[in-house]
């Protein structure tokens, strides 16, 4: 089923629906620890394996480190 509408308007109506609700603080505490867990997890993703100084995009697949002011690698991805 299609709907057309405003989300704007949506949010709107739904703020004033809701006005003076209050969530369980254990829950939002909660939602706050998964999110900084699932942050964190990101961040190890993607650190390099070694300190960059710079990352240029030569073109669409072609890219250039400088690894610690000394190292120059291009590659193709």
């Amino acid at each position: 089923m299609a709907v057309e509408g405003d989300v704007g308007e949506f949010l709107v109506q739904l703020a004033a629906g809701l006005h003076g609700f209050k969530c369980d603080p254990e829950w939002v505490n909660m939602l706050r620890a998964r999110d900084a867990e699932k942050e964190q997890a990101n961040r190890c993703l993607f650190q390099p394996p070694v300190p960059l100084t710079c990352a240029f995009r030569l073109s669409d697949d072609k890219y250039k480190l400088i690894v610690k002011q000394k190292y120059v690698f291009v590659f193709q991805h």
